[in-house]
């Protein structure tokens, strides 16, 4: 659900036992942390003449976004309305009200979710952000780590731009942005996220970068060498090099012409 029902229609459904909410508020809201207090007020499910059905609020954190996990699955045929009283979530204000209905649901052909990403694949200055621009409307990861070598890990973190809802922009955490020489990758599963209500992974679709100077010779390292630990430019590990390319050798970058 969003508040504009613009992410996923959940008019219908075949039953109704977890809610995952994202607000139409600003980007800095929407990893909104479910209020948890005691004598916090609790969503429900209503329809006329049966009794409320209680949530309780909770955040998901593989998700992103706040759930509502309610007492019992509600799978009888008919029309409800969920009630989200003001202070069930921190920053939510506003009673919301949404009308639901059960029962026989049409499953709508889904698009691929695809992406792209700034900085462009390849040799650049600096990584200072990750901006990444979905197809469609999505709840995106909170961080995604890039490596280096020796799988050394930089985290970034969403930096809360004000962006549209297919767009997400990382920043380094520490601050400091990665300026040393190197190969770094981002892998494709880090970038996965909740499309249409589901996860969607991108496993195999990694982007990797180079900074500064790659040694244009493999002097010195002996990449015949049984022990030889041997990266394509992608970050995936090989048994020999077989093609011209670019490779990490034992740590060393390395062209193969």
């Amino acid at each position: 659900i969003l508040c504009d029902k613009e992410w996923v229609d959940l008019s219908v459904l075949t039953q109704i036992e977890t809610i995952h909410v994202k607000p139409n508020y600003q980007a800095g809201v929407w990893y909104v942390a479910a209020n948890e207090e005691e004598n916090a007020p609790k969503a429900y499910i209503t329809a006329e003449g049966k009794e409320p059905v209680y949530a309780t609020a909770t955040y998901d954190n593989n998700a992103g976004t706040p759930v509502l996990t309610f007492e019992q699955t509600i799978t009888e045929e008919g029309e409800y309305t969920l009630v989200i009283p003001a202070g069930v979530f921190v920053d939510i204000n506003d009673e919301l009200t949404f009308t639901l209905t059960v029962g026989e649901v049409e499953v709508p052909v889904v698009k691929p979710l695809t992406f792209t990403i700034t900085p462009a694949e390849g040799k650049v200055d600096a990584i200072s952000e990750i901006h990444v621009v979905y197809s469609d409307i999505i709840v995106p990861n909170s961080q995604i780590i890039v490596y280096g070598a020796d799988d050394t890990e930089y985290i970034f973190q969403d930096s809360y731009a004000d962006l549209p809802w297919n767009e997400i922009k990382y920043v380094p955490a520490d601050g400091n942005a990665i300026t040393a020489a190197g190969t770094y990758t981002v892998y494709g599963a880090d970038l996965g996220v909740y499309y249409k209500d589901a996860p969607v992974s991108f496993d195999g679709e990694d982007y990797t970068w180079t900074i500064g100077e790659v040694e244009t010779a493999i002097e010195g390292v002996d990449a015949e060498a049984e022990d030889a630990v041997i990266y394509d430019i992608a970050g995936r590990r090989i048994e020999k090099i077989t093609n011209a390319g670019i490779y990490i050798v034992n740590g060393k970058k390395v062209v193969v012409k």
